[in-house]
């Protein structure tokens, strides 16, 4: 079973150190573009990894934007971003897995 394979692996196995840290002004079409060429299908938002803010995904992109007709260049990352993030400090990890 797939689910329990994923089960058995770190939590930063899982989740990558692929991540890609945007700023809230960036536009949504500049993001997908960025997604596509990293083949992510997430983006953290925020300054910089101490200062994240939210998360914005493939879905979002498709349910906020695109669903609604707004404009990709002109809706920025801030405007859709899910949040608060909950996250998990890399030392506290031993203890969840």
């Amino acid at each position: 079973m797939v689910y329990s394979e994923h089960l058995s692996r770190k939590t930063i196995d899982v989740a990558g150190k692929n991540q890609v840290i945007l700023d809230e002004s960036t536009n949504l079409a500049e993001a997908a573009k960025l997604m596509k060429k990293k083949q992510i299908s997430s983006v953290l938002v925020g300054q910089d990894s101490q200062h994240v803010i939210g998360i914005v995904t493939e879905r979002d992109i498709l349910y906020r934007v695109v669903s609604e007709s707004r404009s990709p260049f002109k809706t920025t990352l801030k405007e859709i971003t899910s949040s608060p993030l909950v996250t998990v400090e890399k030392q506290h990890l031993s203890r969840i897995l």
